[in-house]
């Protein structure tokens, strides 16, 4: 059973949690409800002020932390593969491998990056600095898809 405390809740606003004085516990920001308006001590400037919490307490509003569904990334097919601003080294090395050679350009190579893009590394010609800069090629044009 989920431990019913706010610190589980999705309405707890880990982002701002905080050693609470002198308690030993963190507290921050509870989201259930909108925050309220208050006027400074001077009463001048209006403020939004949420409710503050401690991580241990819990409340009726309480709900499960729901997982973010995460998209996977995709892989680069061989013809945006080579497209990539890759050095000439890495560029032959996957240009050579044997098993795509018959393979369009439009072709699935996602079992190159299998186990972190570790079957790179089994090609002739590349060493872990191509390696290295293939991988980073790569992510930088998933993060680009997404």
């Amino acid at each position: 059973m989920t431990d019913k405390k706010c610190r589980t809740c999705r309405f707890y606003d880990q982002d701002m949690a905080d050693e609470a004085d002198g308690l030993g516990v963190d507290e921050s920001e509870c989201h259930a409800h909108p925050p309220v308006l208050v006027r400074d001590v001077d009463g001048g400037t209006l403020r939004s002020h949420w409710v503050k919490v401690i991580e241990d307490e819990w409340c009726g509003e309480w709900q499960a932390i729901e997982p973010v569904p995460v998209q996977p990334k995709r892989w680069p097919t061989k013809g945006e593969l080579l497209s990539l601003d890759l050095s000439g080294r890495a560029a032959n090395a996957i240009s050579a491998l044997e098993e795509t050679a018959d393979l369009g350009d439009d072709a699935d190579m996602s079992f190159l990056f299998a186990d972190r893009g570790r079957r790179l590394l089994l090609e002739r010609n590349v060493g872990e600095t191509t390696h290295k800069h293939v991988m980073a090629r790569v992510r930088e044009w998933q993060d680009k898809q997404s």
